[in-house]
């Protein structure tokens, strides 16, 4: 019988890049063991999650749910090797979220489950979800939306306090059951994060033997400060890319070409820092008899950034100049 790994996420740990990835090499991985349904009509296996979650139309299946769940364990569960499912959505906390005993009861079919999960230091994960929610619609008020994270330990209803996520699915889930990975170790490994990915798979391919799906990199995000500007520049529109890359080329322009930027006020990062370092060593000390090795980043600043309490007047003026410029040559 065939193991079952699902891959649960989270959001913005590079989770499109290994859906593409493993999508486009799905024959090359086959003959390795690795099991790479074909399910709606998406790269990832979001259809699969509309059994609890409902999703855009994009990844929406023809048919019922839980009919293609039983339609993938009936095609692959009696195989050799592992079956890979794959979709940040199973990971989602709220307003929906999928139901765990739902869900291990669907896992029945194959020999054994397995859920990984990938994680990522949270300030840099907040800064990175904001930037998604800004390409996708009206960007929030960020003073309200870096409050509400840490008030609530949510972003846009995804989990920021992984000793809690821990304790969710440790309700259906054993502890060896559970794998969870450092983001950052991970993209600094060897092969980086398909690498990290095909070695606790135990696929014998490397990273550079995978046809890399759109040069390797999916769904990257602009520069935060950039989209942060652009996007109350916008408000209550979306901010076109055109725009960003304008006012990215501004604070490039007043900063420096290696300007890195960040959504946080140097008073908000530090509260990030408070707020998770705890919850973050209790996470730790929860898995430490299962993965004694695992690690997570710091959620401190890192390198000289550029932060929005650096966009005094002069920089506004900067915009304001480009953007008259801009509407000018058009």
């Amino acid at each position: 019988m065939a193991h079952l790994v699902l891959h649960i996420g989270l959001h913005k740990t590079a989770t499109t890049t290994i859906q593409d990835t493993l999508f486009q090499n799905r024959e090359l991985l086959l003959n390795h063991g690795l099991i790479y349904p074909f399910v709606g009509e998406t790269r990832g296996h979001h259809g699969l999650v509309t059994r609890w979650i409902p999703m855009p139309a994009p990844y929406a299946l023809r048919g019922n749910p839980e009919a293609e769940w039983h339609r993938v364990a009936a095609d692959y569960a009696d195989a050799d090797g592992t079956v890979f499912l794959s979709s940040e959505e199973f990971s989602r906390a709220h307003p929906r979220q999928v139901d765990l005993d739902d869900l291990r009861r669907l896992t029945e079919p194959y020999e054994s489950v397995q859920v990984i999960c990938m994680l990522r230091n949270q300030r840099s994960f907040l800064q990175s979800v904001y930037g998604q929610i800004a390409r996708d619609r009206a960007a929030p008020e960020v003073r309200g939306f870096v409050r509400h994270a840490l008030d609530t330990g949510f972003a846009d209803g995804l989990w920021m306090d992984y000793d809690a996520l821990s304790a969710h699915l440790e309700t259906v889930f054993a502890p060896d059951e559970l794998t969870f990975l450092s983001y950052e170790a991970a993209t600094a490994s060897e092969g980086g994060i398909m690498g990290e990915m095909l070695r606790r798979l135990h696929v014998p391919v490397r990273a550079d033997q995978l046809k890399p799906f759109a040069k390797g990199r999916s769904n990257v995000s602009h520069d935060p400060l950039a989209a942060l500007v652009a996007g109350a520049i916008s408000r209550p529109g979306i901010a076109p890319a055109a725009l960003v890359g304008l006012v990215e080329q501004v604070l490039r322009d007043q900063f420096g070409p290696d300007m890195r930027g960040t959504i946080f006020s140097p008073e908000e990062s530090s509260d990030i820092a408070q707020r998770f370092t705890a919850s973050n060593a209790r996470f730790l000390a929860r898995r430490a008899s299962v993965q004694p090795g695992l690690t997570l980043a710091d959620p401190v600043v890192s390198g000289n950034e550029i932060g929005r309490d650096r966009l005094t007047r002069p920089v506004w003026e900067r915009i304001a100049r480009a953007l008259w410029h801009a509407g000018e040559a058009a």
